[in-house]
């Protein structure tokens, strides 16, 4: 049972359009001057940057807030602090989790998904972990969410974490 669970959870981290770090397609696309509300009314948002080279690269402090979980390590709302090294090589964005992990991968490759709003990188490490990040301050600031199944005492686990992170200065 805890398998299925995590292999729809990590569907999820494939951005279906329905998981809580996707918002529904089209929810901050642009609008045609003339169908822009009336004055005094909320304007729509902004279509957000699209993640490239230029805006992701470097090193990011990390935020992470634990939103579920089944492992006994973890509790929903514990906080974790890391830093992580984000490149792009070969075509692909590249994120090394620095520092000590236990059980968990450090090591994601991904792309971006441009069809999405707002657009966003998709990262998996396996099978079992997969980011999802976002831009939310211009290049300085992500927002995102990751899962990871792992095994804890011959058993499967999910953990499942809302980020935030920030360019380190």
């Amino acid at each position: 049972m805890r398998l299925l669970l995590a292999a729809v959870l990590l569907a999820s981290v494939g951005c279906q359009g329905t998981s809580k770090a996707a918002p529904a397609p089209n929810a901050t696309a642009p609008v045609a001057e003339a169908a822009l509300p009336a004055e005094g009314a909320e304007r729509p948002k902004a279509v957000p940057a699209v993640p490239t080279e230029n805006t992701m690269v470097g090193t990011w402090n990390v935020t992470l807030t634990a939103d579920y979980s089944t492992c006994d390590d973890l509790a929903v709302g514990d906080v974790k602090q890391r830093q992580w090294l984000l490149g792009f090589e070969n075509g692909l964005f590249t994120l090394k989790v620095l520092g000590t992990q236990v059980n968990e991968p450090t090591d994601y490759v991904g792309a971006v998904e441009s069809a999405h709003i707002p657009p966003l990188i998709m990262f998996k490490a396996g099978a079992g972990a997969g980011i999802q990040l976002w831009l939310t301050g211009g290049a300085d600031a992500l927002e995102g969410r990751r899962v990871v199944a792992s095994k804890q005492n011959d058993d499967e686990c999910v953990k499942i974490f809302d980020l935030k992170a920030r360019r380190a200065k």
